[in-house]
């Protein structure tokens, strides 16, 4: 038995017995932090095998999307950010229970689906854009990235000198999970040059549509006016880790200055894109605080307790479309356990 199908039985067992909400209340009355969720995308797929894009980027279906929230509403204490940042830096303590909503990328269902949900449950949230994709009629690399492997004619492609299948849509997938893997390891400009090498073998071109696109400008305005919070996602999503100094910055600050113009809006929040631990070293973190962002949201599960947590390396839990319900009551409850 697995880690994971021990913890998902144990949630089960949590939810069946009634003991979910006494332990919620039992783990955060002895914990003065916040719980801060991680997603990307809220959209309904159909059928998967028949999903085109990257399934790994759906986090939640609209229904489960709307039930999740509902669980916060009646259970905990939604937070923003800026709340968190507010708070914290005047050495105050968050409410109990204190649970913050963000989305990564930026992608146009963040505003046509989740928004909605969001603002039905009265849910603050932060949605953190790459700039340089907005309005834009490209998709992000890494979706991009995705589309090509499962839907070209190619029956083969070379990931670091390894042939490997494309014959069906497992073999697809599994190709475009190394592939993406391999990606993250490169330095900049080598990433770029590696896609485009792949675009040329595998036959294929950018194909947009409303299956995966991201946010357009009025879309966009339409987060800020409905109470949604923008973070800045760097500018073209590398990892910004394997970018030299310059790069760096210019990743930093013209998100940044972007956004803002585009929102009218201080954007003072980051999230590091990948975001795992080898992504934001101390380097990128310096950077980030250099840049004038007051916190920055990495991709490592947990919970940031006030007076330990690192401002520049928030913990999320990351919600994924498999995780059922009593697993995301769990990952809520006692997040140091279900990771």
């Amino acid at each position: 038995m697995t880690t994971r199908s021990r913890r998902d039985r144990l949630a089960s067992w949590l939810g069946r017995t009634g003991m979910m909400r006494p332990l919620a209340r039992l783990w955060h009355a002895g914990h003065d932090g916040v719980v801060i969720l991680a997603y990307h995308r809220v959209v309904d797929t159909g059928p998967e095998a028949d999903f085109p894009w990257d399934i790994d980027l759906v986090s939640a279906s609209s229904t489960a999307f709307d039930r999740q929230m509902a669980e916060i509403r009646r259970h905990y204490h939604p937070v923003g950010l800026e709340e968190v940042w507010r708070r914290w830096s005047r050495g105050r303590r968050l409410p109990r229970r204190a649970v913050a909503v963000t989305f990564d990328d930026g992608f146009a269902d963040n505003a046509t689906c989740a928004l909605p949900i969001l603002r039905r449950h009265g849910i603050p949230a932060t949605v953190f854009v790459s700039s340089g994709y907005v309005g834009s009629r490209t998709p992000f690399w890494f979706d991009g990235l995705a589309h090509w492997v499962n839907t070209t004619q190619a029956e083969r492609m070379t990931i670091a000198g390894e042939v490997w299948s494309l014959t069906c849509m497992d073999s697809r997938r599994r190709a475009g999970w190394a592939a993406l893997g391999h990606l993250k390891q490169l330095e900049e400009p080598r990433r770029q040059e590696q896609l485009e090498a792949w675009r040329t073998e595998i036959g294929e071109d950018d194909e947009l549509d409303e299956g995966s696109r991201p946010l357009s400008r009025v879309e966009l305005q339409a987060l800020v006016e409905g109470g949604i919070s923008i973070g800045s996602h760097t500018v073209s999503h590398p990892v910004l880790s394997r970018c030299d100094d310059a790069t760096l910055r210019r990743e930093l600050t013209q998100s940044r200055h972007d956004l803002e113009a585009m929102t009218g809006s201080p954007v003072t929040t980051l999230s590091y894109p990948v975001g795992g631990a080898d992504a934001h070293g101390h380097r990128v973190r310096e950077a980030a605080r250099e840049a004038g962002y007051r916190l920055a949201c990495a991709y490592v599960p947990g919970f940031n307790r006030r007076r330990t947590a690192d401002r520049f390396a928030l913990r999320r839990q990351r919600i994924e479309r498999y995780i059922d319900h009593d697993r995301f009551r769990a990952m809520l409850a006692c997040p140091e356990v279900f990771k």
